[in-house]
């Protein structure tokens, strides 16, 4: 770096500089849904253009769960929440969630603050910005792996993190049960839940996978 100046971490590594803009919390929306089977996904408008990068984390206050998708819809991120149960993996009932969007985007700062700009005068971050950190752990077992306690107030990455056939019952034509599985974030807890449920003909319709990682974020950094 030929200009500015630099933040480091404990560890010596890289945490500010002119050079680049993190990804930071932009903001945060709260929603209702129905957990339902089957469930009408629902499309949340981010405001994040798709030429930067974007990163979402929820919670719930209720222990139910929602999964979602991130999409692009009219040159700007979307989340597609395409699943959603009740805290026992149930359907019925409302599950609150806040999500956080975090994205490479310099917000606009108070009167006062303190910023960094590149060589070309273009301000890439200020002092009122919050950072994204990600935090991570791979459970074991099989899908639905049972509850964490994080040990801090917790919003994770609600990506899928499982597909598997749960159930065969023999017939003409035989039955086969999957379920898709996502991790939800309640208080300092995460679960992994089910979010869907549907029967087949075949056990070779679908790929079964596991998704062990669980990404997750101090809320109480960003509340």
């Amino acid at each position: 770096m030929a200009f500015g100046m630099e933040i480091r971490q404990a560890d010596g590594t890289l945490w500010m500089s002119p050079e680049v803009t993190p990804l930071n919390l932009i903001k945060k929306i709260s929603q209702t849904f129905t957990a339902s089977y089957p469930f009408t996904a629902t499309t949340i408008a981010t405001g994040v253009p798709s030429e930067n990068a974007c990163m979402v984390f929820c919670k719930s206050t209720s222990g139910g769960g929602v999964a979602y998708t991130m999409d692009i819809s009219g040159g700007y991120w979307v989340i597609t929440v395409r699943g959603c149960s009740t805290e026992n993996g149930g359907s019925g009932g409302s599950v609150p969630i806040t999500f956080y969007v975090f994205a490479n985007m310099v917000t606009t700062p108070s009167r006062y603050s303190l910023a960094y700009y590149d060589a070309d005068g273009v301000m890439r971050w200020h002092a009122e910005m919050r950072p994204l950190e990600v935090f991570t752990q791979t459970p074991s077992g099989v899908p639905p792996r049972g509850q964490i306690d994080i040990g801090f107030n917790v919003a994770v990455s609600s990506v899928y993190s499982a597909k598997q056939m749960v159930l065969f019952q023999g017939g003409t034509p035989p039955l086969y049960t999957w379920m898709d599985f996502v991790y939800r974030a309640y208080g300092t807890n995460v679960k992994e839940l089910p979010v869907a449920a549907w029967q087949e003909n075949s056990g070779s319709v679908y790929q079964s996978f596991v998704n062990g990682a669980i990404y997750y974020i101090k809320t109480d950094n960003y509340d």
